[in-house]
């Protein structure tokens, strides 16, 4: 049975596993990436890059990479199913204190810019886990291609359905939201005005964001109540949309009509009820396998960034990994346990059956100075020092 050696391994080889790698790279830790999937391939969807995931990227000498490959956003909010003004934060504080506010860009090709920072040899492709063994030198993982893999440590990045966790945890709960999401990428022309725009549109009990990708593309993604086992063949997606959506503004149908309905994904909208370990000994949790939220603050992908970024800066305050995973959660669990209670709650928010006009009032007459202070808090990245 071969086997592969490293100081680390990291299991799942997404935005968490690779952004995790290179946080250990620039540390000069030997580490390899396993990922299930036998290639990476330009599918899936977009995903927007707030100012605390562009200034770990920033941290990491690839920021400019990141924007050159997706689209920076000047303007960001809530909106009426007309496209009209709910709540537009002001982004140009952001950028002001950060450097950037936004960034959207195709899942892959993040993933594309992560790749070719990694040495040659790092990322192992086809290696689906199966289990984890205690050894007397560290872990052995096996995968279900009958290989093994030996480490001193391990990181599980492999998402919210994380087979690692399972065997680890195997009482933590995920917890359905009770909505689903649709998602594309669309080709469609864009007007101007939405060129370098991300919005959400709440309706009645459903709701449609986007915000392009490139000059060509548009990312969308669209929600609405459903039960947990709901089917629907997939053929069908692409015109339930356009008639679930079709009193949004015509925008919203052209992007649905200018998407391949082969490329419409559907998934629902689960979180991870929060957990009080994240580690136990040389193995360790992060990403949506430790906390996975809902997409409701698009903050899901920025926070598996934060955790390689301070998992980084624990192994170099400590000169330590078993101390830096004792630590993580620690310095991380009071902000993603936040995200993840607020998004839920956000998610409920956006489709109340009843009082909808009164809660679009609120947002839109939420003190501006509040509004700008949460969001600079959610987008900081404190000292480590002020959180061990």
């Amino acid at each position: 049975m071969p086997l592969i050696c490293s100081m680390i391994s990291i299991i799942g080889g997404g935005i968490a596993g690779l952004s995790t790698a290179l946080a250990l790279q620039k540390q000069n830790i030997p580490c390899k990436v396993y990922e299930r999937s036998p290639a990476y391939k330009p599918v899936g969807a977009g995903i927007w890059l707030a100012a605390n995931a562009m200034q770990v990227f920033n941290s990491f000498g690839i920021q400019d990479d990141i924007i050159k490959a997706g689209n920076e956003l000047s303007s960001f909010g809530l909106m009426t199913k007309e496209i009209n003004r709910i709540s537009i934060p002001d982004l140009q504080i952001v950028k002001d204190s950060y450097g950037i506010a936004t960034v959207a860009i195709h899942r892959a090709r993040l993933q594309e810019v992560l790749l070719k920072q990694l040495d040659e040899g790092v990322v192992q492709l086809g290696y689906k886990f199966e289990a984890l063994t205690k050894t007397k030198a560290g872990y052995s993982v096996q995968f279900t291609n009958g290989k093994t893999a030996e480490s001193k440590f391990v990181i599980g990045a492999d998402g919210i359905h994380s087979k690692l966790r399972m065997q680890l945890f195997p009482n933590a709960q995920k917890r359905y939201s009770g909505q689903t999401c649709w998602r594309g990428i669309s080709t469609p022309s864009i007007p101007e005005k939405y060129a370098r725009a991300g919005y959400e549109l709440w309706g009645n009990q459903i709701r449609f964001g986007f915000s392009p990708i490139s000059n060509l593309e548009v990312y969308w993604f669209a929600v609405a109540k459903r039960p947990e086992n709901d089917i629907e063949p997939t053929e069908k997606y692409k015109a339930n949309l356009k008639q679930l959506f079709k009193d949004f503004d015509p925008f919203v149908l052209d992007l649905i009509e200018n998407t391949a309905a082969s490329a419409i994904s559907r998934n629902n909208i689960e979180d991870l009820k929060p957990i009080n370990v994240w580690h136990k000994e040389g193995v360790l949790l992060l990403g949506d396998a430790a906390h996975a939220t809902t997409p409701n603050m698009g903050q899901g992908g920025g926070q598996a960034i934060e955790d390689a970024y301070y998992l980084g800066q624990l192994i170099k305050h400590h000169n330590d990994i078993t101390k830096a995973f004792a630590d993580f959660r620690s310095v991380r669990h009071k902000k993603v346990n936040a995200i993840v209670n607020q998004s839920y709650t956000l998610g409920k928010i956006a489709h109340i059956k009843r009082g909808k006009r009164l809660r679009n009032l609120a947002f839109k007459l939420a003190p501006s100075k509040a509004v700008t202070n949460n969001m600079m808090a959610l987008y900081k990245l404190a000292p480590l020092d002020e959180l061990l």
